[in-house]
């Protein structure tokens, strides 16, 4: 590995725009549904225009090693929206084995302090994704769908788990269910009824559908903090669309209409009906904290 990391530095160092490289070694080389290479090296570079899945896979005496390109500003935001995965894994586990100003070292450790509003922010997009999960097993439910309501329901147990982690300050790409097990054993206990136990498939969908209703009443306020702080930040109260614009959540993959609903059902925030100008007798839907 120490060759690979001389010749990386020796390539790259001199090149314009690069900012760095990082090297990860793929833990699981030989798996035939992965893609087989050990190495695998992310060049960061300034160039904003580089496409973020620009890949290069190439032999060097004999090691096989995948290159990814990807810029700066576009690494920040997938780290923003832990939308990539692998990236997400190079960043955490990878070593910066060039960096060319300095920067990317520091950079690297402001994240992995897993600040505030990071925490804020991937607790959002769980419980979006949880709460979401968990409506569509009820409906599948209500329709006698039983495995469709069982498989999300699993799906639903696993984003109240990444809650679970978050709130620990811990990492969700290295493992979930061990770690759940030691933070929130109430938590895997649910799971192993699940998906391990001897009821009929009914009964396991209605014990674990009546637990997660609990839990997303009792962790809402807690998870939606970033949204509860978007809406006390003024006070005039914000109609759906300033809300979906709002840069803080214009790049989150959640159902901004359906926390809104709930919320406002659990007077955590309030619905405001405003008058539209143009149309008499109509109403606007906005909200406030």
């Amino acid at each position: 590995m120490n060759s690979l990391k001389r010749e990386l530095i020796r390539k790259y160092r001199d090149r314009e725009g690069i900012i760095g490289v990082i090297l990860h070694e793929n833990p699981y080389p030989n798996d035939a549904l992965v893609n087989g290479f050990p190495y695998q090296a992310l060049i960061v570079t300034d160039q904003p225009a580089v496409n973020p899945a620009t890949s290069y896979h190439y032999i060097k005496e004999g090691t096989r090693l995948q290159e990814r390109w990807i810029s700066f500003r576009d690494l920040n935001l997938v780290w923003r929206l832990k939308a990539d995965k692998e990236l997400i894994l190079f960043i955490t586990r990878g070593e910066i084995i060039m960096d060319r100003d300095m920067s990317m070292e520091g950079w690297k450790n402001e994240l992995m302090e897993f600040s505030k509003a990071i925490k804020d922010r991937m607790l959002l997009v769980e419980f979006s994704n949880f709460f979401t999960r968990y409506l569509m097993s009820k409906d599948y439910f209500v329709k006698n769908q039983l495995l469709d309501a069982y498989s999300c329901l699993v799906e639903a147990l696993t984003h109240w788990a990444k809650i679970v982690i978050i709130e620990q300050n811990s990492d969700i790409y290295s493992g979930i269910w061990e770690q759940v097990k030691k933070h929130n054993a109430g938590v895997h206990k649910l799971y192993e009824e699940l998906v391990l136990s001897d009821e009929t498939l009914i009964q396991r969908v209605q014990l674990v559908m009546l637990a997660c209703e609990f839990s997303i009443v009792t962790k809402m306020e807690g998870c939606c903090s970033m949204l509860l702080d978007v809406l006390s930040s003024r006070k005039e109260p914000w109609s759906a669309l300033e809300i979906l614009d709002h840069p803080e959540l214009s790049d989150l993959d959640i159902d901004i209409p359906m926390l809104l609903g709930v919320l406002a059902k659990k007077a955590l925030i309030q619905e405001v009906q405003v008058e539209v100008g143009e149309v008499k007798g109509e109403y606007e839907i906005k909200y406030i904290r």
